[in-house]
């Protein structure tokens, strides 16, 4: 079974991180990356550009194309990890591990075998 972990941050509070500390998250999800394929856990993972890239298309009635994310809060999507799992709380257990910066949190979702 596949799960979606997303990984929603501050990217204010990140971009305010000294470059040694920046540098060491970055590292840390390498070293998870490696832990996940160690484990034949890992399926896919990426980190994203910073939202303020993002293209935003919405079909309220007539499409609308924005600059910028859907999202109005400070928390923003920064990468995801796709996990093979057995079960949901393997995939808790991975999410546990997943390394921390600045007001991270981690949605965990299975994905539907359509």
């Amino acid at each position: 079974m596949q799960f979606l972990l997303l990984l929603y941050g501050d990217e204010v509070a990140d971009a305010a991180l000294p470059e040694a500390d920046a540098y060491a998250v970055i590292e840390a999800h390498g070293e998870f990356s490696s832990k996940l394929r160690a484990a034949e856990a890992h399926v896919f993972g990426v980190a994203l550009a910073e939202s303020q890239t993002a293209t935003t298309l919405s079909r309220e009635g007539d499409e609308i194309l924005t600059d910028g994310p859907f999202a109005e809060g400070r928390e923003q999507m920064g990468g995801i990890y796709v996990i093979e799992c057995t079960d949901l709380d393997e995939a808790i257990n991975w999410a546990r591990q997943v390394p921390w910066s600045n007001k991270l949190k981690v949605e965990i979702r299975p994905v539907l075998d359509l």
